[in-house]
């Protein structure tokens, strides 16, 4: 028995090599003289033993005739006569590999290698191998749980098999299982020496957990070993379409105001492409939507480092970022440090607008007023149309106007009250401020014509009225009961070429004579003498009230005696 079992696997050798020829290759059948010659034994097992091996023997004849039909009936033949023999049920498998009939040729290696005592290595490489295809085939047939129970079988058998740990993290994968799947892959990539196809998987399980800087690394290996290799070079163009679809995300949150998810999404592409200036120019613009200046500032730098140079797009946005940086040291009255930031934003961009009204309006609280004029008026070089530089030149000439009146130097604080109109007619307290200069001047004509242009420009506004009222209330008053905004008082009149309103003179009649003319403007006079007059009422018969003048000068301006 055991001398015929010897012969059954020379044969088996000679049969397995007949099959895994090519499909163009003749097999001789064998001679009788080739064939196995059964022992004689004693009794009922040598005549099992025989038979069995004629069915054996007409098995490998079949295969060598490619008649794998006929071979397996006949293998099958010998194990029913023979089932503890494990070298018929390596037979079978190979003649059900023949017949693409996979599962029976897996369970025919597993009977063969639980009879083997020890089992055959060569039957557990078969095997396994066996199992991976079964699992590839189901896995390309869509059917994942099935193909991921063969991959563990055949684990099993071998567990560090890279190839089939590969192919078994592609299912864990699919059934979202990441971490396990990096695990397996992980492993593969530990083996020596690793092929390019683990690092193809990692880097496709990386770019389906969103984790571009690991997925990039991956690509890069796959790259370096096999960068002609149609696969890679088609997992390199997958990799570009995911990365321009998650930064398109980035740019889409910006777009809708999402400032969290931009700067993750942003900070994610930065993680992996280090050198994109773009992303950091993006990224800043972000961070400055959150208040995040300085951090704003820092990624604009990086961006200029690693373009070499400056965009126009990237100065601007750092002129202005700087800028947001001054305006919050000028909130917290850091005057000195806010003038050093906006110093710094007119050096990327000299043009900026909102850097020069805020370094004007620095100086001017510092007192340099000639500074900030230059500033405010190198802002409407830049912007002629505006409206902030503009109001911002006329309150300067009127602060100018202010501490010239303080000093009791009435002819230039008039002239720069005059300048504050010139640049903000609609500015009231110009107005006012300008007709009390005039009135401490002996000119109360030209003073009135300033409280009926601050009249019409603030009938709508209850405290500039009241004050009005209380500088000029009869004027005031007549102009109200009488006339509309754009009428003047009766009672004033241009004179001249000048355009400044003075008061009209009581018309005379001609039959009048000297002593009626004088008594009439006795009359009006109120009894007055010439000597008790003030100068203005002469001509003016509108009262002022000077004490109320006086005292409504600006608060920081002193009181004046006449």
């Amino acid at each position: 028995m055991t001398s015929s079992r010897g012969k059954m696997r020379e044969s088996l050798g000679d049969a397995e090599q007949g099959p895994s020829a090519g499909a163009g290759e003749k097999d001789e059948p064998p001679d009788a003289e080739n064939a196995p010659e059964p022992q004689h034994e004693e009794g009922s097992d040598w005549i099992t033993s025989s038979r069995a091996n004629d069915h054996y023997t007409e098995g490998l004849r079949r295969v060598r005739g490619r008649d794998f039909l006929s071979a397996y009936r006949s293998f099958t033949k010998a194990i029913f006569l023979l089932p503890e023999e494990p070298i018929l049920y390596v037979a079978r498998a190979e003649t059900c590999i023949n017949l693409c009939d996979l599962s029976s040729a897996a369970s025919n290696y597993r009977k063969a290698t639980t009879l083997q005592s020890p089992p055959d290595a060569a039957h557990f490489d078969r095997l396994v191998a066996v199992l991976d295809t079964l699992g590839l085939a189901a896995f390309c047939e869509g059917r994942i749980e099935r193909a991921l129970e063969y991959f563990n079988s055949a684990l099993e058998y071998t567990p560090c098999q890279k190839g089939i740990l590969l192919h078994r993290s592609l299912c864990l994968f699919m059934f979202k299982q990441h971490k396990e799947a990096l695990r397996d892959a992980e492993i593969c990539t530990d083996a020596s020496p690793p092929t390019p196809f683990v690092w193809v998987a990692k880097t496709v399980f990386h770019m389906m957990g969103n984790r571009i800087s690991e997925a990039k690394d991956s690509l890069e290996r796959c790259l370096a070993m096999a960068a002609h290799q149609p696969l890679v070079t088609s997992l390199q163009m997958s990799f570009d379409a995911f990365y321009n679809r998650f930064k398109g995300q980035a740019f889409a949150a910006i777009e809708d105001e999402r400032w969290s998810f931009a700067e993750k999404q942003l900070g994610t592409c930065i993680a992996a492409f280090p050198h994109d200036s773009e992303l950091y120019l993006a990224r800043s613009g972000v961070l400055c939507s959150q208040q995040k200046y300085t951090a704003a500032v820092q990624d604009l730098f990086e961006s200029i480092n690693m373009a070499g140079e400056a965009t126009p797009k990237c100065s601007a946005q750092l002129s202005a970022t700087l800028t947001r940086i001054a305006e919050e040291l000028f909130a917290k009255n850091s005057i000195r440090q806010a003038i050093n930031y906006c110093e710094e934003s007119l050096k990327w961009n000299p043009d900026h607008v909102s850097a020069l009204l805020l370094r004007g309006e620095c100086l001017k609280v510092l007192g340099d007023h000639e500074s900030a004029m230059k500033d405010f008026k190198r802002v409407l070089e830049v912007d002629g149309a505006n409206d902030e530089g503009v109001w911002r030149l006329g309150n300067l000439h009127a602060s100018w106007g202010t501490l010239l009146y303080a000093q009791q130097k009435y002819g230039l604080a008039e002239r720069e009250f005059s300048r504050a109109i010139s640049y903000s007619a609609l500015e009231p307290m110009h107005h006012i401020n300008r007709a009390k200069c005039l009135l401490m001047l002996q000119q109360p004509s030209a003073a009135v014509r300033e409280y009926v242009a601050c009249w019409k420009i603030s009938k709508q506004d209850p405290s500039v009225m009241k004050l009005l009222r209380k500088l000029c209330p009869a004027a005031i008053q007549r102009a109200v009961e009488t006339h509309t905004a754009d009428d003047e008082p009766s009672d004033l009149r241009p004179f001249g070429d000048s355009g400044i309103l003075v008061a009209r003179r009581p018309s005379f009649q001609p039959t009048d004579t000297f002593q009626q003319r004088s008594s009439r403007r006795g009359k009006q006079r109120n009894g007055t003498t010439r000597s008790q007059r003030q100068p203005q009422a002469c001509h003016l018969p509108i009262a002022l009230n000077f004490s109320a003048c006086k005292a409504s000068v600006l608060p920081t301006l002193p009181q004046q005696t006449r």
